[in-house]
């Protein structure tokens, strides 16, 4: 039987701030139902370019999916194609440029912030565009998803743990609290929008942000999870990022 895999990522997490606020998830890791591993993602260290790489394998250079500002469908196979030519449902609840790169571009919020499309790469799926969208209702939007459509696929990556934190951190250094508060709240047990108790529910999940700023090895264990013939499998690069697998 395939499995099912939800990738989840917290945009811009400190691996630090990560292992001292996420309890929930090292909690999984310390009883041996998850593991941690350390990726080096790659530059630019920025949301666009590194959703590219992580959902694709191949570097934001050799993309040129370079910086957050390119609007257009990306040129590379992601793993939303790749489930869809075996035949396999895919979905996300996502910021809108995961749209932008995969289904359509520009996005227009009318016609694809909810989409029901089985010719679409990203079949079925629900798309903000204002930075200030609840992480609660993104992952409930998500939650949605996954009880109302069959997918093998599906992704949610809800607005920057960066951008929570940053302006603190000009100031008071990083990580700081305003940092480990917003991480914390991606934390579970509580209410069902909390990647806490979205990750550990009945498919196989894997958690991680992308342009955190502290270590890690290799995409190829995340592409290897998904089962689905990547034809790159590439180390990520420098700044670092993290992955959670439940097992």
């Amino acid at each position: 039987m395939l499995s099912k895999v939800i990738l989840v990522i917290l945009d811009g997490l400190n691996f630090e701030v990560a292992r001292h606020a996420l309890g929930h998830l090292q909690a999984y890791r310390a009883a041996g139902r998850a593991a941690l591993y350390k990726l080096d993602c790659e530059l630019p260290s920025l949301s666009r370019p590194l959703y590219e790489c992580i959902l694709t394998g191949v570097t934001p250079i050799d993309s040129g999916i370079v910086h957050n500002n390119v609007v257009r469908l990306s040129s590379e196979r992601s793993v939303f194609h790749y489930a869809r030519a075996a035949g396999l449902s895919t979905a996300a609840a996502a910021y809108h440029w995961m749209s932008e790169l995969y289904n359509r571009a520009p996005f227009v919020a009318a016609s694809d912030r909810h989409t029901s499309d089985v010719e679409l790469p990203i079949q079925h799926g629900h798309f903000y565009y204002v930075d200030y969208y609840p992480d609660s209702h993104l992952f409930d939007d998500a939650e949605s998803l996954r009880l109302r459509v069959c997918c093998r696929f599906s992704t949610t990556a809800p607005e920057p743990v960066l951008s929570r934190g940053k302006a603190r951190a000009a100031k008071f250094g990083w990580p700081n609290e305003s940092a480990r508060n917003a991480a914390s709240r991606q934390n579970g047990p509580g209410p069902s929008g909390c990647a806490g108790n979205l990750a550990m529910r009945c498919w196989r999940t894997w958690q991680g942000n992308d342009h955190s700023q502290r270590p890690p090895p290799s995409l190829a264990r995340f592409l290897a999870a998904t089962r689905f013939a990547m034809k790159r499998q590439q180390t990520l690069g420098t700044r670092r990022t993290f992955f959670w697998c439940t097992r």
